[in-house]
């Protein structure tokens, strides 16, 4: 899988929102990290923009899991 690029959505990917609460998507975020473990690059982002993009990320601790935000 490397040399491969692969770009992750935030809202129904990585996590669902009721209102506040925001419900994490954990088979998507094992997929993430196994991804990760490939070699794959990865990018996150979100319509709502990068900066959400990455807090999410580093609220369900894999951040480090991409190459940039989006």
């Amino acid at each position: 899988m490397r040399n491969r690029t692969v770009y992750v959505d935030v809202d129904g990917t990585l996590v669902h929102s009721f209102g506040a609460k925001r419900i994490p998507i954990t088979h998507t975020i094992d997929f993430v990290k196994k991804l990760k473990e490939d070699g794959v690059s990865l990018f996150c982002w979100s319509m709502a923009g990068a900066n959400y993009a990455q807090a999410t990320a580093e609220e369900f601790g894999i951040a480090y899991c991409f190459d940039g935000f989006l």
